[in-house]
């Protein structure tokens, strides 16, 4: 299974994603303290909160948006 986890999303033309260059900054669309998405296999799961555990960025889960198996 691929998990991603989404912190914002940007639009960009064709012409900015060309110009980007080494060190220049992307604008997401949230908050610095908002929540993220997290995806499996391109399905919303659940949404989390960012965290740092010794070296390591992780995703704090808070809410889950899967429903059980009807099997």
């Amino acid at each position: 299974m691929t998990v991603s986890v989404v912190l914002g999303k940007a639009s960009l033309t064709l012409a900015e994603l060309e110009g980007l260059e080494p060190g220049d900054l992307v604008r997401l669309d949230r908050a610095p303290d908002a929540t993220v998405d997290l995806f499996v296999n391109g399905v919303h799961a659940a949404e989390g909160d960012v965290i740092v555990i010794d070296d390591h960025v992780a995703a704090r889960i808070g809410q889950l948006h899967l429903e059980p198996n009807d099997e």
